[in-house]
C-alpha cells in the first residue's frame, strides 16, 4: 500500500480493503502495518500542508495590509491551492482511518482464531498406519479363509475315502 493506491479508497470499499481472509497472521500483520504506515504518512503531509496554508494566509494578510494587490493576489492563489490540498489530505486521512480501524478489528479477531496447520508427513504416516492395519487384518482374514478352505477340502477327502471303503 502506498500513496498512489489511495485513489481506490472510498467509504464503501473500506470493508473490502479490511478483509484479511486467506492471510496468515504474519501476512495480515504486514498488510495492516502498511495501511497504518500510509495513514501516518498522510497525517504528516496534512500537518505540513496545514503549516503551508497558514503561511500563505499570513502572507496574503500582510500583502493586503501593505496594499500590494499583485502580491496579495499571488498569496491568495497559493493559499487557495494549499487549502485544496489540505481538504484532499483530510479526506484521504478520513478514509484511511476508517479502513485502519476495520483492519485493527479484523486483525484482533484473526489473532484470537487458532491457526490451523497440517503436518503433511505426520498425516501421511497416520493414514498409512490406518490403511496398513486395515490391510493386515484383511490379509489375516484371507489367510484364515484359505486355511479353513484347505482343512475343509482335507475333511471332504477323508469323508470320500471313508465312503469308498
Amino acid at each position: 500500500m502506498d500513496l498512489s493506491d489511495l485513489d481506490r479508497l472510498d467509504p464503501e470499499n473500506s470493508a473490502a480493503d479490511a478483509d484479511l481472509s486467506g492471510l496468515s497472521k504474519q501476512e495480515a500483520y504486514e498488510y495492516v502495518r502498511s495501511f497504518v504506515t500510509t495513514l501516518k504518512s498522510v497525517q504528516r503531509r496534512l500537518e505540513e500542508a496545514g503549516r503551508t496554508l497558514s503561511l500563505w494566509q499570513e502572507r496574503a494578510r500582510l500583502a493586503y495590509e501593505k496594499q500590494d494587490r499583485e502580491l496579495a493576489r499571488v498569496a491568495l492563489e497559493k493559499w487557495e491551492a494549499s487549502k485544496a490540498e489540505v481538504e484532499r489530505l483530510q479526506e484521504e486521512e478520513r478514509k484511511l482511518a476508517r479502513t485502519v480501524d476495520l483492519l485493527k478489528q479484523n486483525f484482533a479477531k484473526l489473532k484470537r482464531t487458532p491457526e490451523m496447520s497440517v503436518d503433511a508427513e505426520a498425516l501421511n504416516e497416520q493414514m498409512e498406519e490406518i490403511v496398513g492395519s486395515h490391510e493386515s487384518r484383511k490379509t489375516e482374514k484371507s489367510l484364515r479363509d484359505i486355511e479353513i478352505d484347505s482343512q475343509l477340502e482335507q475333511l471332504r477327502k477323508k469323508i470320500r475315502n471313508e465312503d469308498n471303503e
